[in-house]
């Protein structure tokens, strides 16, 4: 379990500088997945102004910004627990964009997201957990029709990332598996 640190701007911050993080799971490329973003409608998908996303993951809890990286990897499970199943196409929407996503089976997600958040603050702005993998954006009112039951697949996770954002806008990574 060899912690890595990566920056974009390949620069090293203190935990003092970050201001808001995300606790992911990160998951081997799955060709179902590709195979639905293919079928995608390119006028329908909304780019970003910053479209900085690290690999296919599912976000574990988003938290508060100054936390204890040792005490957060003893509350979670070996790497290899967390594979998941995806077998429904939903959206939630956003003010400027829909965000199309694969609804994930995984007991172990709920579990521990709650006791993450049992142990640190919780700094998402959703009531309820609800684990997805992003499939793709999309322009406000073009999701509609992708909805709906998919062939189930899984997906075996390779790594965790904790992702943040420091005081001047640089992504940090601390990855482990």
């Amino acid at each position: 379990m060899n912690l890595i640190e990566y920056t974009v701007l390949f620069s090293k911050k203190s935990h003092k500088d970050r201001t808001h993080a995300f606790l992911l799971v990160e998951y081997t490329q799955s060709r179902q997945l590709d195979e639905l973003r293919n079928k995608i409608d390119p006028n329908d998908i909304y780019l970003k102004p910053s479209n900085y996303e690290p690999s296919d993951h599912v976000t574990l809890a988003e938290l508060d910004d100054h936390i204890n990286i040792k005490k957060l990897r003893k509350l979670l499970q070996p790497i290899e627990k967390y594979v998941i199943t995806l077998d429904r196409l939903s959206i939630f929407e956003l003010p400027k964009y829909d965000v199309l996503k694969c609804d994930v089976r995984s007991a172990e997600m709920y579990r521990s997201n709650r006791i993450i958040l049992n142990n640190f603050q919780n700094r998402s702005r959703f009531k309820y957990y609800n684990p997805h993998m992003t499939v793709c954006n999309l322009k406000k009112g073009t999701a509609s029709k992708y909805i709906g039951p998919i062939e189930s697949f899984t997906m075996r996770p390779y790594r965790f990332n904790f992702s943040y954002h420091d005081k001047l806008g640089h992504v940090n990574n601390l990855y482990w598996n």
